[in-house]
Order: structure tokens, then C-alpha cells, then sequence
């Protein structure tokens, strides 16, 4: 239908209806690869037929040269290939390397002002601070190889007294690198990240890379980079100057020459033009998204100012933390540093175990003391009312299964003097049964004191606290005020509350939600 439509009001005039599913190619303009084969050879040459040599195109000109002129050479080419896609025999880092490259980062110097004809005590120019921390650095890189009287040798000695290494960095280094990746470069360049970027680029393998931070170190950036753009910059500058030092030159991949020298190759896209495509199409998903979010009220950009408050408000903290590293240094940041780690943290929670203990304890201390005929109901009236609550509060299960059978235990023995032991396990029974369903709670189970002071014939004041008369329990002695309170008499420990003239007057109400409190820690106890 939509074809005669558009052939009647077109006429003579052809149009071509193309459907998104079944023309999907068409509409995108994808073309088959033999088409793409055929149209790029057209572009460069003329198809030569067997036998003769391809001639180039009748608009092509020879240019004329001068009857004295020597041939022209080729412009060198890009090395590809097998050869060129090597990777770049991988080495040990050298000795002698690691220690300039301490000494000229701990110095804050160019791995070019550093002789190795010279010492460290040269070096240092007296400052045996300095010596000593980097003696002890050295030492931390390649532990006891470092020899006696190192300071006094001239670093190539140093080096060959050494000898041989890990080949790698070391305890010292190590920390170093990752140090300056965490602190000076942006927050997508990590290290990792690096390494897979100089193994893929440059053809370098672990030990190079190793080899090629050192140098990294001597050249860590002032202060950190905002974007990856610069930071791929600083690793491409450092990457160059490694290369001059150790007399490498880094090849060019095969992909990154187009596929130069290859025969038959089937021409792709170029990778500029397919970027371009991707760019198009992410801009007008963008712009959808954001007529979406305009009609549904969404702020797209909310998220974006708040990344750049905070990346504002980083930037700042981490610009004082460089001032301070700068000022303090690395052996003071590091030592401020916190040594807690969650890992090794150990949790003390073998109460359940201790309870047990606890008990059995009581009952052995009351079956001796009945055995020696010295017990009396006084010592058993649950005697110790907090250890009674330190049981009551690690009660469970098994503490409750130990009490039972201990007190099986004991009725089967048919002995009438272990009958008040048997009262006590039975007691401690019953109160841990009941702690089971409640937490544990704190109560305020010590006796209430009261002063006393004497005054000899000679004059000397002595003072002591003594047990209240008829008090024995805090509870007794909260009672006690409250039944005060009622008599409308002021206690002696009270509540005031300023009046409006600023006088202090005993409060009541005030007083009584006080010693309430108090009463509830004395006989329920508080969580």
C-alpha cells in the first residue's frame, strides 16, 4: 500500500521503502567485505591482468627531475612484523640502578647529578641523619649484602659488592612506587594499569618495568595529576628517558602501522571514523536521556556538581597532605600511621566457659566446707549476691545442664551434710533458669558505707567508712530515704532546682525520679 501511494505521488521519480529489521545493512550503510576489498584496491591502483604491471591513472603526471639528480631514497618505514612485535628481551633490574635511583629520590635530585664515582658520605655532605636513613634504606633493599663501612665506597664499588639481587624492586623501593601511584597520579591510573600499558605499548616485561619505575621515582610529578591525559604524558616522558639510559629503542606494533607489508590483507575501517561513529551515537542516546529526565523532573547534573565538590574538596586535603609530607617527610608520615588491624584482632568471649568454672569453684569451696563441719546457713544465703549476678548474667544452656547433674549428683550420695549444698545448686538453678529470658544487666549489690571519724586523746584525726546499721544492702538504704520523702522530710542526698531568682530550692518531684532510678539499679539492674 505504501508503495503505490509513494509511486503515485512521485510518478516518475523512483523511491525505495527499506525496512529496520529486514534492510538493517542498508539503512546503516554497512557494506559485505568483498565490497569493501573491491572498492579500496580501485582507490589505489588500477587492477593489474597477468602478465603486465599495473600502470598508474591518465590523470597522473611523471614529474620531471633534473638531469643532475641523484635518485631519491624511500622514507625510512615504521619496523613491523614479526620482529617488531617482539617483545623486548626482559632483564634484572641492575644493582647499581636501585641504589642511584634511592639515593637520587631520597635526595630529591636528578639521576644525572648522581656519580657513581662518588660515596655516600660525599654525597651527603655531613648530614649523618641523612646518611643513616639511607643506609638504612639500602639495607631494607637488599638486607644483609650491604657491607661494613658502605658510606665510605664509591656507589659502582657499593654496587659490585652487593653483587647479584632479586632483580625485582625490593622492600624499598616497592613501597615507594605504590606510594607515588596512590599520591601523585589520577585516581584511574593505578598501577596495574601501568604495567599492563607499558607491556602493551612498549614491548617491556616485568623486570623492565621494575627498572623503568626507579626512574619513575627520580622523576614523581610535584603534585597530583588531575587527568589521565597527563598522567599518560609523564609515563611516556619517563618511558623515553629509561629507553635513552639503557640504549633501547621501542618498536612499532603492527596494528598501529595499518597492517603495513602485509600481503592480501583485507583493508578495515579506520579507527578514527569508527570512534567518530561511536561519539555520534553516544551523543544522541545523551540527548534522549535528557529529554527523558527533563519530562520526569530528573536533575541529571546533580550527581556531576556533587562529584565536583568533593573531587574540590579532595584535591584541597590532598594538597595538604603533600605539604605535610613535604615538610615532615616519609619516615614521619609513615610512622603516624595506624597499626590496627581488624585481622588480628582477637574476641575474648569464652564467658560461657568461665561460668562454668565459676560455679563448679562454688560448689568444691561448699562441699569442703561442709566436709569440715564449718559451714553455716549464713555462708550459704546465696552469699555472694555478685556472684550470683556474674552467673545469672553468663547463663545458658550448658551452665543450667551442669547445675542439674551436679545436683543429681549430690542427692544420690545419701549425705545429710551435703543437704545445704544441694539448696545452693538448686538456687543457682532457679536464678540462672530465669536470667535465660532476660539480657544481661548491671546491679549495684555492694554494701552502703557511712563515715566515721576519731579523734584520739592526743588530737589525731583518723577517718574510715563503715557498714550502715541496718542497711546491708543498697536497696535498704534507697528504702530508707524514700520512706524520708514521704514524712515530708528533705533527705540528705536531694534534687534542687533553681527558682526564678536564682536561688536553689529542693525539688520533690525531681528528687523522686532520682531515687527511682536508683532503686531500679539496686533490684532489677540496668542494661
Amino acid at each position: 500500500m505504501a508503495a503505490k501511494t509513494l509511486e503515485a505521488v512521485l510518478k516518475s521519480k523512483r523511491a525505495e521503502l527499506l525496512h529496520i529489521e529486514r534492510d538493517h545493512d542498508a539503512i546503516y550503510y554497512v557494506q559485505p567485505e568483498s565490497k569493501i576489498l573491491d572498492n579500496s584496491n580501485a582507490a589505489v591502483t588500477v587492477a593489474a591482468t597477468p602478465g603486465t604491471e599495473p600502470q598508474p591513472e591518465a590523470s597522473a603526471k611523471p614529474e620531471s627531475k633534473p638531469a643532475n639528480s641523484e635518485p631519491s631514497q624511500p622514507p625510512p618505514q615504521p619496523q613491523v612484523g614479526s620482529e617488531a612485535n617482539a617483545p623486548i628481551a626482559d632483564q634484572p633490574v641492575p644493582v647499581l640502578d636501585a641504589i642511584l635511583a634511592i639515593i637520587a629520590f631520597k635526595a630529591k635530585k636528578p639521576l644525572g647529578d648522581i656519580s657513581i664515582q662518588q660515596s655516600i658520605k660525599s654525597l651527603v655532605a655531613g648530614k649523618s641523619t641523612f646518611q643513616n636513613e639511607l643506609l638504612g634504606d639500602l639495607q631494607k633493599e637488599f638486607g644483609n649484602k650491604i657491607p661494613d663501612k658502605a658510606e665510605e665506597m664509591s656507589l659502582k664499588e657499593l654496587a659490585s659488592a652487593v653483587g647479584s639481587s632479586g632483580g625485582s624492586l625490593g622492600k624499598c623501593t616497592q613501597p615507594f612506587v605504590a606510594r607515588m601511584f596512590n599520591s601523585k597520579m589520577p585516581g584511574g591510573f593505578s598501577l596495574a594499569q601501568t604495567r599492563s600499558t607499558l607491556q602493551t605499548s612498549y614491548g617491556l616485561g616485568p623486570l623492565r618495568q621494575d627498572a623503568l619505575f626507579l626512574v619513575a621515582l627520580t622523576m614523581e610529578p610535584v603534585s597530583r595529576l588531575t587527568s589521565e591525559a597527563e598522567a599518560s604524558a609523564w609515563l611516556s616522558t619517563v618511558a623515553q628517558t629509561y629507553a635513552a639510559r639503557v640504549g633501547i629503542s621501542y618498536v612499532v606494533s603492527l596494528d598501529s602501522t595499518g597492517g603495513a607489508g602485509r600481503k592480501g590483507a583485507v583493508p578495515a575501517i579506520s579507527s578514527a571514523e569508527m570512534q567518530k561513529i561511536r561519539q555520534q551515537e553516544v551523543a544522541h542516546i545523551q540527548q534522549q536521556i535528557q529529554v527523558l529526565a527533563r519530562y520526569a523532573g530528573i536533575d541529571l547534573l546533580d550527581g556531576t556538581r556533587s562529584a565536583g565538590r568533593e573531587k574540590a574538596v579532595s584535591a584541597e586535603l590532598q594538597s595538604e597532605l603533600d605539604q605535610a609530607k613535604i615538610e615532615l617527610g616519609d619516615e614521619f608520615m609513615t610512622g603516624v600511621l595506624p597499626q590496627f588491624d581488624a585481622r588480628k584482632a582477637r574476641h575474648f568471649d569464652s564467658y560461657w566457659n568461665w561460668a562454668r568454672q565459676d560455679a563448679y569453684e562454688w560448689i568444691q569451696q561448699a562441699i569442703a566446707m561442709c566436709s569440715l563441719d564449718t559451714i553455716r546457713d549464713k555462708h550459704l544465703d546465696l552469699c555472694n549476691a555478685t556472684r550470683v549476678q556474674r552467673l545469672k548474667n553468663c547463663a545458658n544452656a550448658e551452665l543450667l545442664e551442669l547445675l542439674s547433674g551436679t545436683a543429681k549428683v549430690l542427692r544420690t550420695s545419701n549425705n545429710s551434710m551435703l543437704e545445704p549444698v544441694v539448696q545452693l545448686v538448686d538456687t543457682l538453678h532457679k536464678a540462672c533458669q530465669q536470667a535465660l529470658e532476660n539480657t544481661p544487666v548491671y546491679c549495684e549489690l555492694s554494701a552502703p558505707m557511712q563515715p566515721k571519724t576519731r579523734i584520739s586523746a592526743k588530737g589525731d584525726v583518723s577517718y574510715t567508712e563503715i557498714a550502715r546499721k541496718n542497711e546491708p544492702t543498697y536497696a535498704a538504704f534507697i528504702e530508707r530515704i524514700q520512706l524520708a520523702m514521704l514524712s515530708d522530710q528533705v533527705p540528705p542526698i536531694h534534687m534542687s532546682k533553681q527558682t526564678s531568682s536564682g536561688q536553689w530550692m529542693y525539688n520533690r518531684e525531681f528528687t523522686s525520679v532520682y531515687f527511682d532510678g536508683l532503686s531500679d539499679i539496686a533490684r532489677q539492674g540496668v542494661s
